[in-house]
């Protein structure tokens, strides 16, 4: 079985795939760079911060309710 991805572990590829700094994409969204480093180190960060972060690295993500099993 395929172990599961983390939201984190999806950004911190595409962040090193982006060859951007965590200053640069901090600049992109309009706040520190210490907040993407939080993020990337695993700590919790609001939703609106993390879906700046997304934006910046053209991710998009798909959210479902816990034990969701996709409407069918």
């Amino acid at each position: 079985m395929k172990q599961r991805q983390t939201l984190t572990d999806v950004v911190r590829e595409a962040v090193k795939d982006s060859g951007l700094s965590q200053y640069a994409i901090g600049k992109r969204c309009g706040f520190s760079h210490r907040i993407v480093g939080h993020f990337l180190s695993g700590k919790n960060i609001r939703l609106d911060t993390a879906g700046a972060i997304l934006d910046a690295l053209n991710i998009s993500v798909e959210l479902k309710a816990a034990g969701s099993s996709g409407g069918k």
